[in-house]
C-alpha cells in the first residue's frame, strides 16, 4: 500500500488517487461494496475462483489439518484470514468487491483442497487416521476427476471468449486508424461509443482525453461527433464489460449520422461536423 501510495503521489500528485478513484467509479456503476454486502458477495468470488468440489475438499482438508497437521495448517490458514480481512477494508472503504481481491484466499483453499486428498502421505506410516485418511482421499480424487470434464469445458469457453474479444478489440483499432475514419475523428471531436468499455482504449489510441470519448448508455449523441457501434449482436456482447452498467438511454446511431468505415467487427459513422 505504501509504495502504491507512493506511485500515485509521484504521478498525480496525490497520494490516494486510485482509491478515491476506484472508489468513485464503484458508487457510480452501482457496484456491489460495503460490508453489508460481504456476507453474500464473498463465497460468490470465492466460487468463481473454485468450483464446489474443491470447496467442499477445502473445508475438509482444512478440519483434518487442525486435526492432525497442525503446526503446517496454521499459516496457510493465517494467510488465508488475512487476506478476508483485507477484503473487509475493502468493503468498508466502499471498493468493488471483486473476485481477484481473494485469489491468495482463494490459492489457501486449493491447498486445503490437495491436503484433504493427499495429506495422509505427511503421516508416519503406522499413524492410525493414516488408512482412513487415504481411502478418503481417494475419494477427494474421485470427485475432483469426475469434475475434469466440465472443468475442461469451461476453459476452453473461456479461452474462446477471451480470443473473440481480443478480436473484436484488434478490429477497433484497425477501424479508427484507417484514413477516413481518422480523418472524421478529427473533424468531428466527439466519439460516441454504445458503453464506457471502450474508452480507455480509444483515448490512447486517437490520444484525445477520455472527457472526448462519451458513452451513449449516459449522454445522448449530438449532431457533430463519430458514433462507434458493433456490426451485430456478437460484437455488441463481447463489448460489454458489465451487463449491469448504468444506462440512462438505448444506445443508437443518432439519425442523420453516415456510415464513414466498417470492417468484421466495427462500424464508424459520422455527424454533420464539416
Amino acid at each position: 500500500p505504501l509504495l502504491w501510495a507512493l506511485t500515485d503521489l509521484i504521478v498525480t500528485g496525490d497520494p490516494l488517487w486510485s482509491f478515491t478513484g476506484t472508489r468513485d467509479l464503484a458508487a457510480e456503476l452501482g457496484r456491489e461494496t460495503g460490508l453489508g454486502s460481504v456476507p453474500s458477495v464473498l463465497p460468490r468470488r470465492l466460487g468463481e475462483i473454485l468450483r464446489a468440489p474443491e470447496l467442499v475438499a477445502s473445508v475438509i482438508g482444512f478440519a483434518a489439518g487442525l486435526a492432525y497437521l497442525r503446526s503446517r495448517t496454521l499459516l496457510p490458514a493465517a494467510i488465508a484470514v488475512l487476506n478476508g480481512v483485507a477484503y473487509l477494508v475493502l468493503a468498508a472503504g466502499g471498493l468493488s468487491l471483486l473476485g481477484r481481491y481473494l485469489f491468495l484466499a482463494g490459492a489457501m483453499l486449493a491447498l486445503f483442497a490437495a491436503l484433504a486428498a493427499l495429506g495422509w502421505t505427511a503421516l508416519p506410516a503406522l499413524h492410525r487416521a493414516r488408512r482412513a485418511w487415504k481411502l478418503g482421499g481417494a475419494v477427494v480424487l474421485v470427485a475432483f476427476a469426475v469434475f475434469i470434464p466440465s472443468q475442461v469445458d469451461r476453459l476452453d469457453a473461456l479461452r474462446d471468449d477471451i480470443a473473440a474479444r481480443d478480436r473484436a478489440q484488434a478490429d477497433l483499432l484497425d477501424l479508427v486508424r484507417t484514413p477516413r475514419a481518422a480523418a472524421a475523428i478529427d473533424a468531428c471531436g466527439t466519439i460516441y461509443v454504445p458503453n464506457h468499455r471502450p474508452v480507455p482504449e480509444l483515448a490512447f489510441w486517437t490520444e484525445r482525453s477520455p472527457a472526448d470519448i462519451v458513452s451513449a448508455q449516459l449522454t445522448r449523441p449530438g449532431p457533430r461527433g463519430v458514433y462507434v457501434e458493433p456490426v451485430d449482436e456478437r460484437v455488441r456482447q463481447l463489448s460489454i464489460l458489465d451487463p449491469k452498467d448504468p444506462e440512462r438511454f438505448d444506445a443508437r446511431v443518432p439519425s442523420g449520422y453516415r456510415l464513414v468505415a466498417s470492417n468484421r467487427s466495427w462500424r464508424l459513422l459520422s455527424g454533420r461536423c464539416g
